[in-house]
């Protein structure tokens, strides 16, 4: 009979296992994984900390007993994969309890084994009471020591969509959290205008969130339990640190079989998901994918993407034609109320691959303005100027987020133009969305950007070049009652009313950067400028509304 092993019983592997069952009910399958636990919801383990889910059993999907009753797949818990010889199509595999090692023989192989924590070498790393959350045990030891410990302080290392999620989850257990992150800005994968909304958002929840900090050693007590983190920035208490430093592809077992990796420094696979060596799949975070707008490979660590994936293996191994598309890097994460989501090329990405942008950046309801329960949303598209084409998305806020991230989604995976994305009939009723929706919106402003280059800043540029000096006039546009509540450095002041009648007080020689609180009546206020010959003139893209830094009482 032939069979099948499994090295992973993760997402990707387990449900590679399930899906070449399906396919292939006579072959024999074996899944391997070194931990204690298989088929679990990784994802939702933030959420068992933070006490949302209340069972541990709720995020464990199968057990190794389910796999055997339900889909007749032999499952190895605590047993590791040592070596692959594919001349012999043998696996080395050592047995973790007995310490005792064995081989046994495959006809094909997926290879699942996912990622790793970038452990980071700091020293005191290894001190009690610091953890990575990556497996149902990191989960359960960390609920343990704040449930009988009740630490009243947590430091969690790097500001990524882990941290992020695990902020909440540390606050609603009472504990006070501080985020260090060694770069500028927390969330990496997203351009800083969106980041930013989420380092005040969090700040007004009362997190500390320090960027541009690295931390330089963990000290410990007399019992060898962390009780300090020693930063370039001074020291902060913490009974507890979670590293959410960041992870890696899990390719050494590969790379020992002479699995070639790509790029990315994951393992190489076709849109089969083979590898180079024939009989050998993967699939999971071990494997790097296609990037469905450019072409390129791209390391996608998700669940979502690992089980599709896994999807993909598991039909091929058992006889199928299966094709993996590719990815987005599509990310969502919950912050307490807020909601930040991505999908496609950020501004930054798509700059360094050398693509001619315009973006747009827009603050809309997510529901019809009079609607009780209206929230605001950020809105960031980015689109390419020769082609026209949409490049990517960023949604921040405390509205709906999630349903127009996947419109975005299903517009690239289309390869949609700015136009036609504009022009898709969304749903509409006043408990949903405003007449034209909230994405429709940031849509027609891009093409307006596209078409007309209206000229616009972003905060985080105004910033920079005001720090640099330049000689730069501001002009608010706003009400004087709006304007003795706030306001920015600014030289003049002329509601964007009267900007038609009182042009003649604006110099024309000089670069004016119009502000208001959303960015709306500025970038009127631009138009009306530009038809009354003023050349040098920007809007500041959505206002004081995004404005992360200080502002005048």
């Amino acid at each position: 009979m032939e069979h099948l092993v499994i090295i992973g019983g993760g997402a990707g592997g387990a449900t590679a296992a399930a899906k070449a069952r399906r396919t292939k009910p006579a072959i024999k399958i074996t899944m391997i994984e070194a931990g204690k636990y298989i088929s679990y919801a990784a994802c939702g383990l933030p959420y068992y900390i933070g006490g949302e889910i209340k069972e541990i059993s709720k995020i464990i999907l199968r057990s190794p007993r389910d796999f055997k009753d339900l889909y007749n797949i032999n499952v190895l818990i605590e047993h590791k994969v040592e070596e692959v010889y594919p001349a012999k199509k043998q696996l080395l595999i050592r047995d973790l309890i007995k310490e005792e090692t064995f081989n046994i023989s495959y006809d094909k192989l997926i290879i699942a084994t996912g990622s790793i924590l970038a452990t980071p070498g700091i020293e005191g790393v290894n001190l009690k009471n610091i953890f990575s959350l990556r497996s149902v045990s990191d989960a359960q030891n960390i609920l343990k020591v704040i449930t009988e410990t009740k630490p009243k302080k947590a430091v969690i290392i790097g500001g990524g969509v882990i941290a992020m999620e695990m902020v909440e989850s540390f606050t609603k257990r009472g504990v006070e959290v501080t985020v260090i992150e060694r770069e500028p800005q927390i969330l990496l994968n997203f351009d800083p205008e969106i980041a930013n909304q989420v380092k005040i958002y969090l700040e007004r929840q009362g997190v500390k969130v320090l960027t541009g900090c690295s931390v330089k050693e963990f000290r410990g007590n007399s019992v060898n339990e962390v009780e300090a983190v020693i930063t370039d920035e001074g020291e902060l208490e913490a009974q507890l640190v979670l590293l959410a430093t960041g992870i890696r592809p899990n390719v050494k077992l590969a790379e020992r079989a002479g699995i070639f990796l790509g790029t990315t420094g994951a393992i190489k696979v076709n849109e089969r998901m083979e590898t180079n060596i024939k009989d050998i799949y993967a699939a999971g975070d071990c494997v790097e994918s296609t990037h469905i707008i450019t072409g390129s490979s791209t390391w996608a660590p998700l669940g979502s993407v690992a089980n599709k994936q896994g999807r993909v293996a598991g039909e091929n191994v058992a006889g199928g034609k299966a094709i993996f598309r590719g990815v987005l890097n599509s990310m969502i994460a919950k912050v307490f109320n807020f909601t930040v989501a991505r999908t496609g090329l950020s501004e930054k990405e798509a700059l360094q691959l050398g693509y001619n942008i315009v973006s747009g950046l827009v603050v809309a309801s997510d529901k019809s303005h009079y609607y009780p329960d209206r929230k605001d949303i950020t809105i960031k598209l980015i689109g390419e100027r020769k082609t026209n084409r949409l490049l990517g998305a960023q949604i921040v806020g405390e509205g709906v987020v999630d349903k127009r991230i996947d419109v975005v989604v299903a517009a690239l995976t289309k390869g949609m133009t700015v136009e036609e994305f504009i022009n898709l009939d969304l749903c509409y009723a006043p408990p949903y969305a405003m007449a034209i929706d909230a994405v429709l919106v940031a849509g027609n402003v891009l093409l307006s950007q596209i078409y007309e280059d209206l000229g616009v800043i972003t905060p985080v540029e105004l910033k920079y070049r005001l720090e640099r000096g330049e000689n730069l006039l501001l002009v608010d546009v706003r009400t004087d009652k709006e304007r003795r509540r706030s306001r920015l450095p600014d030289q003049y002041f002329i509601p964007h009313y009267e900007l038609e009648k009182r042009y003649n007080e604006l110099p024309k020689d000089k670069e004016l950067i119009l502000y208001c609180y959303q960015g709306k009546r500025s970038l009127q206020g631009l138009k009306t400028l530009k038809r009354l010959g003023f050349k040098q003139v920007k809007s500041l893209e959505g206002g004081l509304k995004l404005w992360p830094y200080e502002v005048i009482q």
